[in-house]
């Protein structure tokens, strides 16, 4: 569908406004379009979700409203306008003067986004000490209300650590609250609650939602959660490849799409118990267990650290798991399921010799699990919560995908090549990403190709650390399946 430009009776209403915004990446001389012709509006107060796949162009569209495209992107043609004032022609100047500001925003992947040699105390005062002139003490006084507005537990102690210390649901909170400290006029949100568990997620929607109504704050909402988009926004903008492909209330879409790939999104929205006749796959040898866990203890040490002038005392040892065991047998799906920082990540990364235990012991197929040798490997793979952490920054994404198969014998390098064309189609993926590097994909992109990374070792055993969290709703079941 085509978006019109606004009329003279609207633009002075409008907080931002997109006009016919093309992007496009320059490689080799040539042009590669990846946002075509999109047009959106958003008013004071106004939650405008942005729905559509991974790699729709629904981040790169967000990150042009900030000045924050990836190296080699730029904007082709159209005009970006904030309060009437065409942002785009003022330049990073212009930019830089309403980032975190006026404009905040939320990223889709806190490990990558927030400093790691910075506390997380000093990231999330530095735009007040910077826009607004505030005192350290009171910086620390709005951190530390933040923080607890965002369900953080002891957030005195979380303001000393550094990001790596914490859980990536903890990080995700630091970034919304790092994004509301502002009180922004317009936050864009990029899949905010993709790292957080069920109880928090509806929590730190509804303090955004709170939040945006109190500071009068408009928000962008982009998101695969058609949930989120139901108890949040107001209306709704659809990307496909590139191309807004319906834009209306959220009342008309979700009733009413007209659009077949509206339509398409909307049938694959996940229901509880959606097919009750269906159930887990018995385990074929239920007495001779592939994976034993008996009595896994992990603690970490705890050492006093300052933030400001108020000093910091924590226990000598947080104990973080504690007397856990279990055994998964050949053909059995064990799930963990609890919080954000109950210890779900930890127990993965000890079981796969990621992380060394306290106390315990860890059996895979008998032996003794003491880091990842190449046997264990093969047999045993790792699906990371954090896809962009987790690929080679500096490797092509054949490379990733093929580099286990490297240490077995009697496969070339073309053989090696095609299996890694055919994983990539397991996971919705063709044949030209094989060249690209992790930089160059989108986030549900990146997580994909971790997954096949995973599945071409047809492991005996995989480890999968929310497996489908950046994927949008069309793709993960067909993943999990």
């Amino acid at each position: 569908m085509t978006v019109t430009a606004p009329n003279s009776e609207t633009a002075d209403t409008e907080l931002l406004s997109l006009d016919t915004v093309s992007i496009a990446f320059r490689t080799r001389g040539h042009l590669r379009t990846a946002v075509d012709q999109a047009s959106l509006r958003i008013r004071p107060g106004e939650t405008m979700a942005l729905v559509g796949e991974s790699g729709s162009g629904k981040t790169l569209l967000a990150r042009a409203m900030v000045g924050l495209m990836p190296a080699g992107a730029e904007i082709t043609s159209g005009h970006i306008r904030f309060r009437g004032h065409d942002i785009v022609a003022g330049g990073e100047q212009a930019f830089r003067a309403l980032r975190g500001k006026d404009i905040s925003f939320v990223f889709q992947e806190p490990l990558s986004s927030l400093n790691p040699s910075l506390r997380v105390g000093l990231q999330l005062t530095e735009g007040l000490a910077f826009h607004c002139g505030v005192s350290p003490s009171q910086c620390r006084e709005q951190a530390l209300h933040m923080l607890d507005r965002v369900k953080i537990n002891n957030p005195a102690e979380v303001m000393s650590r550094y990001p790596h210390e914490l859980s990536g649901g903890m990080r995700q909170r630091v970034m919304i609250a790092t994004a509301l400290i502002m009180k922004p006029a317009l936050m864009v949100a990029d899949e905010p609650t993709t790292a957080l568990d069920m109880i928090v997620q509806e929590e730190v929607l509804l303090l955004m939602r709170e939040v945006a109504q109190e500071l009068s704050a408009a928000m962008l909402l982009i998101t695969h959660d058609l949930s989120a988009v139901a108890a949040l926004a107001q209306s709704v903008s659809v990307m496909k490849e590139g191309r807004m492909v319906e834009v209306g209330s959220v009342e008309k879409i979700l009733r009413d799409a007209r659009d077949p790939y509206t339509q398409k999104l909307l049938a694959a929205t996940p229901q509880a118990l959606d097919h009750p006749e269906s159930s887990p796959v018995e385990a074929a040898a239920p007495n001779s267990p592939v994976l034993q866990v008996n009595q896994l203890r992990v603690s970490f040490p705890a050492k006093a650290q300052k933030f400001g002038q108020s000093s910091i005392k924590r226990r000598p040892v947080n104990q973080v798991l504690e007397n856990v065991s279990f055994s998964i047998a050949a053909g059995e799906t064990l799930a963990i399921i609890g919080e954000s920082g109950s210890g779900k990540t930890t127990l993965s990364r000890s079981i796969a010799g990621l992380q060394t235990a306290s106390a315990g012991t860890v059996l895979f197929k008998g032996e003794p699990v003491s880091g990842l040798n190449q046997a264990t490997g093969s047999s045993m793979q790792f699906i990371f919560q954090d896809p962009f952490g987790s690929l080679d920054p500096r490797m092509k994404v054949a490379d990733i995908i093929t580099e286990g198969l490297m240490f077995r014998s009697g496969l070339t390098r073309e053989q090696r090549r095609r299996k890694a064309i055919l994983a990539l189609a397991e996971v919705e993926l063709d044949e030209s990403f094989i060249h690209r590097f992790p930089h160059q994909l989108s986030g549900g992109q990146r997580q994909r190709v971790s997954i096949a990374r995973a599945i071409i070792m047809h492991p005996e055993f995989i480890l999968a650390d929310e497996p489908v969290s950046a994927l949008d709703l069309t793709v993960q079941k067909q993943i999990i399946d």
